[in-house]
């Protein structure tokens, strides 16, 4: 495999980076609470934080992203792969918690809060799936109907395939962490009740290790929200993003080797790309249907990426000239089932169609998922 001599120094500075997130959230929170003590004396954090468990169950049709050429090579045994997979269909889990602390006044501000949430995905028949799932968030008041905020997601050792590394002549299973970090302004205008608008700088990073680094990459973003509660029963929301990925890790190599074009990865291409994304959100109350409260949440979302590899057809099969459309729709219900119990099901289909000047790669990109679980929180307080 490629080993890059600055490859620990992208370690360490993203390890950095993360401290810095972290030790700069923790010195808001003391901030405000040292403040609180000092000054609002009516300020008890016991009465501003609420503790929540979450857990979602349900079946999964294609944790892998394979295509129809690849369940059945998987199926036959021909599909090569150094991970144990048991199935590409699972039973998957996720338990969790979220804390949310609402923050004092501090230097005559409004109203803020800091929020962090904790996941475990795990997988009935493969594990080597398992992760957890970091999510923090900051936001408060600065000017009237102004907001800031400031968020991070870490997911470390992420599974998505096995790759073939062109210098060892092997198929390889990897892992790779994933940052994300942004920080944008939300503005409520008065001259349409109901509206919120946000926007956003996002950057991430995707590492494996300091021996394969061929599809390391660094991205950054940018992202516009669009909230609308048009009434008590609706509020839509709309979100637009376009991001910029760079694949620094791909000419990071030994020379010598030569690429099989069967294969479905190519470590000598060139994996950076752009993307479009476009959602679409409706919420809906619905009241009178049980005893309890019925929210509905309805979603559409398209990717449109297209890879810009400079490199020709023949030196990089597998980018150069690729674009594809991945679309995902999503219902989610949730209704107080008893308590401080709610819960419902959710039902969701995924699916990614490609283009390409090679003919083979389409067939090998595109997958359909659906996947079906049952969600339930419990306020602990």
């Amino acid at each position: 495999m490629a080993k890059r001599n600055n490859a620990d120094l992208h370690v360490l500075s993203r390890s950095r980076l993360n401290l810095l997130v972290l030790l700069s959230l923790l010195l808001v929170v003391s901030a405000f609470v040292s403040t609180a003590s000092a000054k609002d004396e009516s300020w008890d954090w016991q009465d501003e934080t609420s503790l929540t468990l979450n857990y979602q169950g349900g079946y999964d049709s294609n944790i892998l992203e394979l295509s129809e050429e690849d369940i059945d090579r998987f199926d036959n045994g021909e599909l090569p792969l150094a991970t144990d997979v048991e199935a590409y269909d699972d039973f998957v889990q996720s338990l969790g918690v979220y804390a949310r602390l609402s923050l004092p006044k501090l230097w005559g501000w409004r109203d803020g809060s800091i929020s962090y949430s904790f996941n475990y995905l795990s997988f009935a028949k493969n594990p080597y799936n398992d992760r957890p799932i970091h999510n923090l968030y900051f936001t408060h008041d600065i000017l009237n109907r102004t907001d800031i905020f400031f968020s991070y997601l870490y997911i470390p050792e992420r599974y998505l395939r096995d790759y073939y590394d062109r210098d060892s002549g092997q198929i390889i299973g990897t892992q790779f962490d994933y940052d994300l970090l942004g920080g944008g302004v939300q503005y409520s205008p008065e001259f349409l009740k109901g509206m919120r608008l946000s926007a956003r700088y996002e950057y991430f990073t995707i590492y494996y290790n300091k021996y394969f680094t061929e599809y390391d990459s660094e991205g950054w973003g940018l992202r516009f929200d669009l909230r609308y509660k048009v009434n008590k029963v609706v509020t839509l929301t709309g979100i637009v993003k376009r991001r910029w990925s760079d694949n620094v890790g791909f000419d990071q190599h030994l020379p010598g080797s030569t690429n099989d074009p069967g294969q479905t990865d190519s470590e000598y291409g060139d994996g950076s790309y752009g993307e479009e994304w476009f959602e679409l959100v409706a919420d809906l109350n619905i009241y009178d249907l049980l005893p309890n409260r019925i929210d509905l949440s309805l979603s559409a979302r398209l990717r449109h990426r297209f890879y810009d590899s400079e490199l020709s057809v023949t030196d990089d099969p597998v980018h150069a000239g690729r674009e594809h459309n991945h679309w995902r729709f999503g219902l989610e219900t949730k209704t107080k089932i008893i308590g401080n119990l709610y819960g419902g099901p959710s039902v969701e289909y995924e699916f990614r169609r490609t283009d390409s000047p090679v003919d083979w790669l389409k067939e090998r990109k595109d997958f359909d998922a659906i996947r079906a679980s049952l969600n339930l929180s419990y306020r602990l307080w």
